[in-house]
């Protein structure tokens, strides 16, 4: 009797061991995963910033390049700023933590390769490389697209019209300023027969966008979410992945994304922000603003400055010193002489093109921020809503609102002489229009609700 009691609570025991075990086990095995979520988000962080600075890379040696095609030498550079202009700068350079390698080869005899890489040691040993090609752009070439033609029409779900598009790699990503969807991604591998391969609604009219890497900037007319970031990672299937609440009740117009900072243009109150988007993955923090005399159409950022096409019929182009982020300053505007608001910039450096609703381009040298001078202009004939460059920056691509020439490629070989190289009929007013540079192609939106989304080619 004694002896099978002492049996029994010897087994209990060993019940009482092995619970403590696995119970101990089951706590090891919840914290290292606690630890690896943690660690993995981090490691996601450190690398979303190291693909910024790769970018900026990218950026960079493109500004010397335009300063002169001979600047680029095989070889391997870091970078430094001086006279508020990029310059090669030893073999590496080093952005905090983070360390950056410019590799520059020749491709052919008008063509270089740059690879820009950027590694980090801590908390883990990683690395990110992003390569573009750059062209002589200054050499003297035929600039071609005398033969636009449609080659495709894709209506998008609903009858919404297309307001932004931006393209990166083989997907074309389209905001709406109404309807549901209102974001919209179309696979545009194969220019004959686009395919829309995902689509959601978000909330407010959405205006602008801009692709950086992995991810879309998107602004809004939401008082609660004038800006988006958007993980593009997976084309088929983006997600937001946070949202910035803006002071006031004042509508996001426009957004440009240089580096780790966003820069947002507004309507009203105050219409120009600086924000910090070196983590894509958290809410973005305001570094500066400034108070302008009115709305803020649209944002090109090239080195320390921002340019800005706004609605002040005596400084349509307004000027920004955003060395400092949190205190930007107005440097210099222009004046076009005439009563009229631009909605559309885009540039080379300090060479700023600027689109106006009186139908003119203006070419603008703005070298001296405070003076800057009229290069040529050129007339498209009606308002002039969007303005995209090809590769090799020789062609001013135009989404006007003409009854009949929507679609523009004008020759910029000579700003002083601009003219029109080719032109296109394409049924209804063009909104937003970017070049694709793989497939030699200008992706465009507008009013057309049976067919929101075009894709012109060349002969």
């Amino acid at each position: 009797m004694r002896s099978h009691t002492k049996t029994k609570e010897a087994f209990s025991l060993v019940e009482i061991v092995l619970a403590i075990g696995l119970f101990s086990a089951l706590v090891l095995a919840m914290s290292g995963g606690f630890a690896f979520a943690i660690q993995s988000t981090q490691i996601f962080a450190i690398k979303n910033k190291a693909s910024s600075i790769a970018e900026e890379g990218l950026e960079a040696v493109r500004s010397i390049r335009n300063e002169s095609f001979a600047n680029l030498v095989d070889g391997n550079y870091g970078l430094s700023q001086s006279g508020n202009k990029w310059i090669f700068s030893g073999t590496s350079d080093t952005v905090g933590s983070y360390t950056r390698v410019i590799q520059i080869a020749t491709a052919d005899s008008t063509t270089k390769t740059v690879l820009s890489t950027v590694a980090w040691s801590s908390p883990v040993v990683g690395s990110v490389s992003y390569l573009t090609y750059l062209t002589n752009w200054q050499r003297v070439v035929n600039p071609a697209w005398s033969s636009p033609f449609l080659a495709s029409t894709l209506n998008l779900t609903n009858t919404s019209v297309g307001n932004k598009v931006a393209v990166s790699g083989n997907y074309a990503f389209v905001v709406r300023a109404t309807g549901s969807p209102n974001f919209v991604v179309v696979n545009i591998s194969n220019s004959a027969a686009p395919t829309e391969v995902f689509s959601t609604t978000l909330t407010g009219g959405l205006t602008d966008i801009f692709i950086s890497g992995n991810f879309a900037y998107i602004t809004s007319d939401d008082d609660n979410a004038e800006l988006r970031i958007m993980n593009i990672t997976t084309p088929t299937a983006p997600s937001v992945t946070t949202t910035l609440n803006m002071a006031g009740t004042d509508n996001a117009s426009s957004v440009f994304v240089q580096g780790t900072k966003a820069y947002v243009g507004r309507l009203t109150g105050t219409e120009f922000f600086i924000l910090d988007v070196s983590n894509p993955l958290i809410t973005p923090t305001v570094n500066g603003s400034l108070s302008l005399p009115n709305a803020v159409n649209h944002v090109y950022v090239s080195g320390n400055f921002a340019y800005l096409a706004t609605s002040n019929t005596a400084a349509e182009l307004t000027i920004v010193n955003v060395t400092t982020p949190s205190t930007p300053v107005q440097a210099g505007v222009f004046n076009i002489g005439v009563l009229t608001t631009c909605s559309s910039i885009n540039g080379v450096t300090t060479t700023i093109l600027i689109g106006c609703a009186n139908g003119i381009m203006y070419a603008i040298n703005a070298a001296t921020p405070s003076t800057p001078a009229q290069l040529g202009s050129f007339t498209a004939g009606a308002a002039i809503n969007d303005i995209s460059l090809n590769s090799a920056i020789t062609i001013a691509f135009l989404g006007t609102s003409s009854a009949t020439l929507e679609f523009q490629a004008v020759n910029i070989s000579n700003l002083a002489s601009m003219t029109i190289a080719g032109s296109l009929n394409a049924a209804a007013t063009i909104k937003s229009l970017a070049y694709d540079s793989v497939r030699d192609a200008v992706i465009a939106v507008g009013l057309n609700t049976a067919g929101e989304l075009i894709i012109i080619k060349t002969l």
